[in-house]
């Protein structure tokens, strides 16, 4: 099983690691545009539908929009 850590929760990715989890986290998958200080939920989205990942994430709107395209994830807000 894959994780995609939201760029609030990166600091998970060692942990996860030593558990055998196979982690990525936004920042090292998907680039930010020029001017914007974070990645727009709409590819974080569409990446793990493509790579069939688990986000996790304690972002109440990312929580929203995974429930309306059925993409597992894990709500630590």
């Amino acid at each position: 099983m894959k994780i995609l850590l939201d760029e609030n929760c990166a600091n998970l990715k060692i942990l996860l690691l030593e558990m055998s989890w196979e982690v990525y986290t936004v920042k090292e998958v998907l680039s930010r545009k020029a001017g914007s200080n974070s990645v727009p939920d709409s590819q974080i989205l569409n990446y793990a539908l493509k790579n069939k990942t688990i986000i996790v994430t304690k972002d109440k709107e990312m929580n929203i929009r995974c429930l309306e395209k059925s993409i597992p994830f894990v709500d630590l807000g």
